[in-house]
């Protein structure tokens, strides 16, 4: 694989790029990794899978000690979907890591999202024994048992992977204030928003149009019916606005992407912002 340098960067007065070790032999991806500051220092940790998908790999770096050290952890194993669920949604044996989320709190808690499963909990700056924790994320409701997918016609010429058509996507919000191993935790915020009933201006229309069309596709060729396209990844505005940002493709693996913000409260499209053409983010894959 590979090697990749690693560097933190601090926005302060003097703003600073600092190279850190290497975490020899392991290799982390950006999906695995976050960070807790604690006064003028902070810790990195990255959890990483092994071949058992319940053992763990927890890598952290404490800037006030300046290298490495990893210990390996165990999970009793986590509670799984319904059957009737399960046969819908695939890869369920094993903990995939989509984000990384920082709680904070006198043990540094991080938390390491599988959007299908759940979070893994970890006080990755505790003292004593670091043990990880599993919360169950709430079911997949029946648009997702499905995959969203209407169906899918042999492969696209232009991506050169699977042709999918998309009919639907739905946002829920949820609030969980004890983070045990019972979905029973978990709370719907608000009502939920569907793709079809979000509104949007013929300018926002014409940005999504000039954002996603592609030299190989025509607007004319494009489905720009939100409910159509393929978004994933939703990350709730830190503002704190009820606005939800969306990573949207017209179609699977499409090399062109942009950013939705929806307006959760008004249920409607409140801007697009071009993703860079040319890239492959994972925007394709949920």
């Amino acid at each position: 694989m590979e090697e990749c340098d690693y560097f933190i960067y601090q926005i302060d007065d003097l703003p600073s790029l600092k190279l850190l070790p290497h975490p020899h032999p392991a290799f982390i991806h950006d999906d695995e990794v976050g960070i807790v500051p604690h006064g003028d220092q902070h810790t990195i940790a990255a959890l990483v899978g092994t071949d058992n998908p319940t053992v763990f790999t927890l890598h952290t770096f404490r800037s006030e000690i300046g290298s490495w050290t990893s210990i390996t952890m165990s999970l009793d194993a986590p509670q799984d979907y319904p059957r009737h669920v399960s046969c819908h949604v695939p890869c369920l044996s094993d903990i995939w890591t989509h984000t990384v989320i920082t709680l904070g709190g006198e043990g540094g808690t991080m938390g390491w999202v599988d959007l299908w499963r759940g979070i893994l909990l970890c006080d990755v700056c505790g003292q004593g024994d670091i043990n990880l924790r599993f919360v169950p994320v709430p079911l997949p409701m029946e648009e997702l048992n499905r995959r969203n997918m209407d169906g899918c016609s042999g492969k696209d010429k232009e991506t050169g992977y699977i042709a999918m058509r998309f009919d639907g996507w739905t946002i829920r919000t949820w609030s969980n204030f004890s983070m045990t191993e019972s979905r029973d935790d978990w709370k719907m915020d608000r009502r939920p928003v569907h793709a079809k009933n979000i509104k949007k201006s013929r300018k926002m229309h014409l940005q999504l149009r000039d954002a996603l069309e592609s030299e190989k596709s025509s607007a004319a060729g494009l489905q720009m019916n939100l409910k159509n396209l393929c978004v994933s990844d939703p990350t709730p505005s830190m503002s704190g606005r009820n606005v939800v940002y969306l990573p949207t493709k017209a179609k699977f693996m499409h090399t062109k992407a942009c950013v939705l913000a929806v307006d959760m409260e008004n249920m409607k499209l409140q801007y697009v912002v071009d993703f860079g053409a040319e890239r492959q983010p994972d925007a394709g894959d949920n």
